[in-house]
């Protein structure tokens, strides 16, 4: 995913920072809330093992990152890792606030890519954090 934003053109990668992340989270929650009624003994501990490992590993990572879409990359990472800990609870309430989560993330990632495309038109390139 990390090579991906790197090659891309920034819309290209607002695109795919978005999307598809909140296309799969969409129907993975509605998949799991409809065909899985026991879902704390099924899907809990998996969704908060996975969860907990992207949150650290790209924290981790990131924190060596010199580039800018590559961090934005991990950041994207790291969120979902947070969304999937907040709704492998398995709680009405938690599922609520992943939703939350979600959406404010949506808006966030648009609100720091359009940013980029802004300042990207007028001349000035932010490759990498040095800048």
């Amino acid at each position: 995913m990390c090579d991906v934003y790197e090659g891309s053109l920034i819309c290209i990668s607002a695109f795919f920072s978005i999307v598809p992340k909140t296309i799969i989270l969409c129907l993975l929650f509605k998949f799991i809330l409809i065909a899985f009624l026991n879902f704390n003994i099924v899907c809990s501990p998996l969704m908060t093992l996975a969860g907990i490992t992207s949150v650290t590993i790209s924290s981790i990572v990131a924190l060596y990152q010199k580039k800018i879409k590559r961090l934005l990359a991990y950041s994207a990472i790291g969120h979902i890792g947070f969304i999937l800990i907040a709704f492998s609870s398995g709680k009405i309430d938690s599922v609520k606030s992943s939703l939350i989560y979600l959406v404010i993330y949506m808006i966030m990632s648009l609100g720091l890519f359009s940013l980029l495309i802004a300042f990207s038109t007028r001349g000035f390139l932010f490759k990498f954090l040095i800048n």
